[in-house]
């Protein structure tokens, strides 16, 4: 009887503690999310897109889609590509509406919400509510400022673009190429901070690039292709002669086909076309190009190794960030509300 009592007691809800779990999948809003490159590299490859990361400091999800959005030859994935194009005629007004209530997005974008990240959300729209419906808002108040605030640069078609939440559509900056791009840019960025300098607000600059990895199997697919070219030339004296030189762990160890492990696929080294200096290689040579190649190839799988054991720890960091602690700080609130303690906290 004593221990119904006290989980009854556990479980009452006439405690003063209000309710702090939220549903983020029916959640119909985009949180703010710290500026950490892991969480958003997790963040693309949810979404689909293929052969690119964020490096240095990242953006927020509106400002990847512009990025992405807007590079040629890129893997966007099934979704987001069916988006892009069913998007394509709209204003840019439109276009930022059809985000808003694109539930694939907002659903791993709020993943790495908290239920307190919504509930401060939610209160910080009803605070502008009221401060709209009492005419007491003011727009330059620090307090409707948003935490972080992203602004794109892309390069296309020519041109240098600004893509800013704030401002009604993407703005043309200049002319430009794929090696100056930059170039135009950095005085825009120079301007944005020196604006704010006096208000110490402090800028962190985005960078989409090419994925490592992904180059890093084409390296190693054309190593193999290689290798195994070089070896179909060489006899039985010759791959003895190479065993003596690496010894036989390199030797037995090499890649010489698809490696599922390594992400080198038959597809990726039916790819892959003789080069002419490849060609010209003269049979004397062969041994010696083969220990080249095979002493290269282990720099290229170290690589690849790292950049996978980097998305693992990419992986970790988004699962701790996205892992709610709110119900077992509801859980203990109520527990220590039931017995008194609370109130004795507060005086």
């Amino acid at each position: 009887m004593g221990d119904r009592t006290k989980r009854r007691r556990l479980n009452s809800d006439t405690s003063p503690i209000p309710d702090i779990i939220v549903d983020k999948n029916s959640w119909n809003g985009f949180c703010e999310i710290e500026s950490e490159p892991a969480f958003f590299n997790v963040m693309l490859r949810e979404f689909g897109v293929e052969g690119v990361k964020t490096v240095d400091n990242a953006c927020a999800s509106v400002a990847l889609l512009n990025i992405v959005n807007n590079i040629d030859d890129i893997t966007l994935g099934d979704t987001l590509a069916s988006f892009k194009e069913f998007t394509m005629p709209f204003t840019p007004a439109l276009r930022g509406d059809a985000i808003a209530n694109f539930d694939f997005i907002k659903k791993i974008h709020n993943s790495f919400a908290r239920s307190m990240d919504i509930l401060n959300s939610d209160l910080s729209l009803k605070d502008e509510a009221v401060a709209s419906k009492s005419s007491r808002q003011n727009d330059n108040s620090a307090s409707n400022e948003a935490a972080f605030h992203f602004i794109a640069f892309v390069p296309a078609l020519g041109r240098v673009w600004k893509f800013d939440g704030l401002e009604r559509q993407p703005q043309d900056l200049a002319p430009c190429t794929d090696g100056d791009w930059l170039e135009q840019v950095r005085s825009h960025l120079l301007e944005k901070m020196t604006a704010y300098a006096e208000d110490q607000i402090e800028f962190s600059v985005l960078s989409v690039v090419r994925d490592p990895l992904k180059d890093y199997t084409e390296q190693l697919a054309r190593n193999v292709k290689c290798l195994q070219n070089i070896r179909q030339h060489l006899n039985e004296t010759q791959l003895g002669d190479i065993k003596a030189v690496l010894g036989a762990d390199d030797f037995d160890g090499v890649t010489l086909k698809s490696d599922p492990a390594l992400g080198l696929t038959d597809e990726c080294l039916m790819a892959v076309e003789p080069s002419e200096t490849e060609k010209s290689i003269s049979d004397n040579d062969l041994p010696q190009e083969y220990v080249r190649l095979v002493s290269n190839q282990q720099g290229i799988r170290l690589s690849i190794e790292e950049e996978k054991e980097s998305r693992r720890s990419e992986e970790a960091s988004a699962e701790v960030r996205r892992h709610d602690c709110a119900s077992a700080v509801e859980f203990w609130a109520r527990a220590l509300a039931s017995k008194g303690v609370v109130k004795e906290l507060l005086g």
